[in-house]
């Protein structure tokens, strides 16, 4: 598959297709992120952009031409991929994800972010993980939880995930990144590890940049009437994200307004 992105040029009156334009690579679930200081400035990422020599693909023209954006860091241990992401902040810096480095020895599994500071061109690995098995989640009902290790062979324990960063000038919490995994299994004394079908909603935050996490909160299927699908996510203008669940019977609002407070 070749994607084709079409540019869209807004007038007072309707909205026109310029393009489309061969961005020259294939592969599927895409994110497509936007420089709020620069609207020539775009990053696309994909399963399929995921080399060192070809992280992502960045233009700096509006979309017309396309370049591969480069690494020279890798996520510690054994690396692997999920479902792709990417959000920029108001100051320019995009991000891309997410990336995982399992520990063939404990099965640790370590989830990375990778962030560029010009455009697109190069990226680097942050060190430090968004979670791993060291990490605490908040559970539902009070307590806390570790995340889960791996088990070769079974499937990843936590997937739909989605990353954004509050651009928005008026909110308390501009700049704070959030990474949301719709699904994710937690060690409790109820949920078993490995136990995929009582997956919980987790949500992470970062008021640095990506350079640390807080410690998670995970909330239950029952707040999102039992939709266990992707979940996307928002940012308004005061800080409260908003998590729209997708499930089956079709996509609605969760009866859920997460409100993040830097304390």
């Amino acid at each position: 598959m070749i994607f084709f992105i079409p540019s869209v040029i807004q007038s007072s009156h309707a909205l026109s297709l310029v393009g489309p334009t061969n961005i020259g690579i294939g592969g599927s679930e895409n994110s497509l992120s936007a420089n709020p200081n620069n609207a020539s400035n775009l990053v696309m990422f994909n399963t399929l952009t995921l080399s060192p020599s070809r992280l992502a693909m960045y233009s700096k023209d509006g979309g017309t031409t396309w370049h591969a954006g480069t690494t020279t860091s890798l996520p510690p241990g054994q690396f692997y991929f999920i479902d792709p992401d990417g959000t920029v902040d108001s100051s320019g810096n995009f991000y891309v994800g997410t990336f995982g480095g399992r520990n063939t020895t404990t099965n640790n599994v370590a989830n990375y972010l990778y962030k560029s500071t010009d455009g697109g061109a190069t990226w680097n690995s942050l060190p430090t993980p968004v979670f791993s098995a060291d990490t605490s989640v908040s559970l539902p009902g009070g307590g806390t939880a570790k995340v889960c290790k791996v088990v070769p062979g079974v499937p990843l324990l936590y997937d739909y995930d989605k990353i954004i960063a509050d651009t928005s000038p008026t909110s308390p919490y501009k700049n704070n990144l959030y990474y949301v995994a719709a699904r994710m299994d937690l060690n409790t004394t109820s949920t078993a590890c490995q136990n995929l079908t009582t997956f919980l909603v987790t949500v992470f935050r970062s008021t640095d940049g990506g350079a640390t996490w807080i410690d998670g909160q995970a909330f239950s299927l029952d707040q999102f009437n039992g939709y266990q699908g992707e979940k996307m996510i928002g940012v308004t203008a005061d800080g409260t994200i908003l998590i729209n669940s997708v499930g089956n019977g079709g996509g609605r609002w969760a009866n859920l307004l997460v409100h993040v407070r830097i304390q």
